[in-house]
């Protein structure tokens, strides 16, 4: 029995379900057959996550679409312990899942038997045993019973738990029994960290074979590399995406764009003229560890050329790929009539250098961005791996067409790029790449590639620039900033700048330093610090060029730049009241010195937010995200109320429906989770969040910020 897995209990359950659920709703929902749920014993959306489950494996094994994966879906009565049968040439994937909305789920010795004898009903073909979903799919299984078969039995857990002996000894028995020749038999255990693997791109996935390929009109070139070039049928090509889905693409820079310019004009010919479209398009290249043709296949080109390929990837025309299939799928009649350019090159995996060299070569239809050739570098490939295994299996997405990840949960190597160029030594470089973000990826001399990422550059040291840039954009882009105009548009100009200045004051000398409490310690000071830096970056200008209409040049002209960060590096003297009355900072009123009124009274006092306004409750730091996290998870109404128009009690707790003041409730919240060294008092309302608006108190600033004032308002 093959684990992928481990024992290991998932301390991270609730981050993985997450994430898995996500996925499994936005890709899954349509393609489940839900009809017979309510009759199910237990709840309705545990039974879609559990046949979802099954889908999502089924599709990651065999390379399929989550339409035709919710096919093989047959959970139900009768279903004898399978969940879903997955069905290719020469192949069954036979399913049993289990979800668990806690991360338990595991497998007992019933259940294993279940399935055991579940296995052996389908491999006598006593589909008599089953219920209507298998006998349905009866037609294409037998075929495949027929023939050499492969069976892979997958018990996929949404948990960590370790399954029992005496459950996975009858599991590897039955597939032991079942071996016997060719016919093979493995079972692999998927487990919920694997799962959530699986869902960001991870795991191990099966090699991509495309049997049959027909060729016409076709030539063939035997060195120094074996190839056949011809053109295929839309059809065909429609198949293939079907049959495997964005795995066509391994060695791609790219996986399918969706719509694009390009996208567009290609399916505009496919469905309006597709005798055209031989001409207009550039396209498929194909890579294959082995092409065998046929041996009754032709010897003319004049006949059509028949080759099974192993070990695909489509290395350009991904595009042309998922255009072709989406124009058969909406005009079948039309886009049927066109044929696809096709070139297929057999290159063995040692000579990996040649295929990264084609796959540079072959990708000029679509627009190539100069990132998307960051995918092809080994130092992407590394920190990809290490923001998974060593910064708390966070996502590094290189990418473009593959999902971006929220924000919790990683970052793209864009948004790395742009942390690195912030946080470099230069600040040079911070001000060419605003202007031409192209500088970023060129392996020129004048390029800044070699210079960001650097074969000792680490994911975590990537991933604290990251939440470093982000921390000072938000503050930037806040709307409790009272900056007058001219200083605002340097904020939103010079952003490249003020990071830099922030990023090395206050993050380089603890970059590397492995027991900084990166969030605490430094993150949460960038707001401050942010703060600090625009007056100062104004009267540096002012002190070198006299005139406060160098403020946007100073922050976009590389000389100037230079010159006021090491001024303001070095330390200047600032009058904020002086800078205001000049018209240059502030606005008026925020030098008035009223102390500013409460939250809860602004709040209610504009009568902006309406009783039974769900509300949410985050951690403000690094310390009390890791304190609280298991405590508030264990039940979700515990970081749930709702508002009440009430000046001493507005926030009634889901946990209790009891009303309490912001302040007195997050403090309760600190206590009952147990956090040691705890504040002796907290600002309430900034960890209760509005959907839309922010915290409580970010609103209520706004509102502050924003009500007009009769004593400078008068004009």
């Amino acid at each position: 029995m093959h684990d992928t897995g481990g024992a290991d209990v998932n301390q991270f359950a609730d981050f993985h379900l997450k994430r898995i659920s996500d996925h499994l709703d936005a890709h899954y929902r349509e393609h489940i057959d839900l009809t017979d749920a309510a009759a199910k014993v237990g709840n309705p959306k545990d039974v879609f996550y559990t046949r979802a489950l099954a889908a999502l494996m089924v599709g990651h094994t065999l390379g399929c679409t989550p339409a035709k994966a919710g096919g093989f879906v047959v959970d139900g009565f009768d279903d004898q312990g399978l969940d879903a049968i997955g069905i290719a040439p020469g192949h069954l994937v036979v399913v049993q899942s289990k979800w668990s909305k806690s991360g338990s789920a595991s497998l007992n010795k019933p259940a294993a038997l279940a399935t055991v004898e579940g296995l052996k009903y389908l491999v006598n073909g006593q589909f008599q045993h089953f219920n209507e979903r298998v006998q349905n799919l009866a037609p294409l299984i037998l075929p495949v019973l027929g023939g050499v078969l492969r069976m892979t039995v997958i018990i996929v857990l949404a948990g960590d738990h370790p399954i029992a002996a005496d459950a996975e000894r009858p599991l590897t028995e039955a597939c032991e029994g079942f071996t016997t020749g060719p016919q093979q038999a493995t079972v692999k255990i998927v487990r919920l960290k694997d799962l959530s693997g699986i869902v960001v791109g991870g795991g191990v996935d099966s090699p991509v074979d495309l049997q049959q390929v027909t060729l016409s009109d076709w030539g063939e070139v035997s060195k120094p590399y074996h190839a056949f070039h011809g053109s295929v049928a839309a059809e065909q090509v429609m198949h293939w995406y079907e049959q495997h889905g964005d795995r066509l693409f391994g060695l791609n820079i790219r996986h399918s764009l969706g719509r694009t310019d390009v996208n567009d004009r290609m399916r505009t010919t496919l469905t309006e003229r597709p005798q055209d479209f031989w001409y207009f398009n550039n396209g498929i290249t194909i890579l294959a560890d082995e092409v065998a043709p046929h041996a009754f296949g032709s010897f003319s080109s004049s006949a059509p050329k028949i080759l099974d390929l192993t070990g695909v990837s489509v290395v350009n025309g991904a595009q042309t790929v998922a255009s072709v299939h989406w124009a058969m799928k909406q005009h079948p009649d039309i886009a049927g009539n066109s044929r696809v350019q096709v070139r297929v090159i057999a290159v063995p995996r040692d000579e990996e250098r040649f295929a990264v060299r084609l796959t540079r070569a072959a990708n000029t239809q679509n627009p190539i961005q100069a990132r998307d050739f960051a995918s092809q570098q080994d130092e992407q490939d590394r920190l990809a791996k290490e923001f998974w295994y060593f910064v708390d299996e966070k996502i590094y997405v290189v990418k473009r067409g593959q999902t971006v990840p929220d924000a919790a949960d990683g970052c793209t190597v864009e948004e790395a790029a742009q942390a690195l160029v912030c946080a470099h030594r230069d600040p040079t470089l911070a001000v060419r790449a605003a202007k031409n973000s192209d500088l970023l990826w060129a392996k020129s001399p004048a390029g800044f590639y070699d210079k960001l990422f650097t074969r000792s550059l680490k994911a975590e040291q990537v991933w604290r620039w990251v939440l470093l840039l982000r921390a000072v954009n938000a503050a930037i882009d806040s709307p409790e900033r009272r900056l007058k105009e001219s200083a605002g548009r340097l904020a939103d100009l010079g952003r490249h700048v003020i990071a830099h200045i922030v990023m090395r004051r206050l993050g380089a000398p603890r970059i590397k330093d492995p027991y900084c409490d990166w969030e605490t310690e430094i993150v949460a000071k960038a707001a401050d610090d942010v703060a600090a830096v625009v007056p100062q970056l104004i009267t540096a200008v002012l002190n070198r060029y006299g005139d406060g209409g160098y403020l946007k040049t100073a922050v976009q002209n590389e000389d100037r730049a230079a010159a006021v960060v090491a001024d303001v590096l070095a330390g200047v003297e600032v009058d904020e009241q002086d800078l205001t009355s000049k018209g240059l900072l502030y606005r008026t009123r925020a030098q008035k010195g009223k102390r500013r009124r409460d939250s809860v009274a602004i709040l209610i006092d504009r009568a902006v937010i309406a009783d039974g306004t769900p509300l949410e409750f985050r951690p403000r730091t690094g310390r009390e995200r890791i304190a609280l996290r298991d405590w508030l998870t264990a039940d979700p109404r515990r970081a749930r109320a709702t508002w009440k128009n009430n000046r001493t009690a507005p926030i009634v707790w889901a946990y209790d429906d009891v009303a309490y003041s912001p302040s007195a409730l997050a403090m309760l919240i600190l206590k009952f989770a147990g956090m040691e060294n705890r504040p002796k008092a907290v600002q309430g309302p900034v960890y209760w969040i509005l959907r839309e608006q922010g915290s409580l108190a970010t609103y209520a600033n706004w509102l502050n910020d924003t009500e007009t004032d009769p004593e400078t308002d008068l004009e």
